[in-house]
């Protein structure tokens, strides 16, 4: 009696495990593979400071949004998933810094009057700016340490973007918008490079493709 209650259980067990020919197939989305940034060539003690970037890139990703002018960046962006989204960031902000300072951290420059204040490491931020996400302590020399500078300046340029809706226009810091009311490399004009950042996200595959 037993055993002639569990053959028709274990036969409907396993025409269960049976697709059927009406069944659909499912497909997993693979996301696109995170390549080293630029300044990771020859540099594998890097790595860490593209986990900080990505991390602080995802943690502001909303405060960047969509700016107007991101077609001039990388022209699919509106249409990529957020992880690709902040690969296009990534190498724009790799880029940035590799002008502000060619990625050495200990970079110091004293800046003109009237601004009359140092700017200090990987992004060429100053302690008078006074941020309240990522640690401003002058005595510990806290801008040289590569992620705390990272912090700061990820944090300002989300800050920046949200609050004029472009990545960068503006040939000077009064004109300027975005990000290029604090970085000059992010100006228009021949004597700065934003042109050659736009041309480092156009390259990528994700944004070519």
């Amino acid at each position: 009696m037993k055993s002639v209650l569990l053959v028709p259980a274990l036969s409907l067990a396993l025409s269960a495990c049976v697709p059927s020919e009406t069944d659909t197939p499912v497909t997993v989305a693979k996301a696109t593979p995170m390549l080293p940034l630029a300044w990771e060539a020859g540099h594998p003690e890097r790595q860490p400071w593209s986990a900080q970037l990505r991390n602080a890139l995802r943690a502001e990703l909303a405060r960047f949004g969509t700016p107007a002018d991101i077609d001039a960046y990388c022209p699919r962006y509106a249409n990529l998933d957020a992880q690709d989204r902040v690969e296009v960031l990534a190498t724009l902000v790799v880029a940035i810094a590799k002008r502000e300072s060619n990625y050495k951290p200990d970079t110091v420059f004293a800046e003109p009057p009237p601004l009359g204040v140092d700017s200090i490491g990987l992004f060429q931020m100053s302690y008078e700016d006074n941020l309240a996400w990522c640690s401003m302590d002058k005595s510990r020399d806290s801008l040289k340490e590569p992620l705390n500078n990272i912090r700061c300046a990820v944090g300002e340029m989300a800050r920046l973007v949200a609050r004029d809706g472009v990545i960068a226009s503006g040939s000077s810091v009064k004109s300027g918008k975005g990000l290029a009311r604090y970085w000059s490399v992010m100006q228009d004009g021949p004597r700065h490079f934003k042109a050659e950042i736009q041309g480092k996200t156009n390259a990528l595959g994700i944004c070519a493709g």
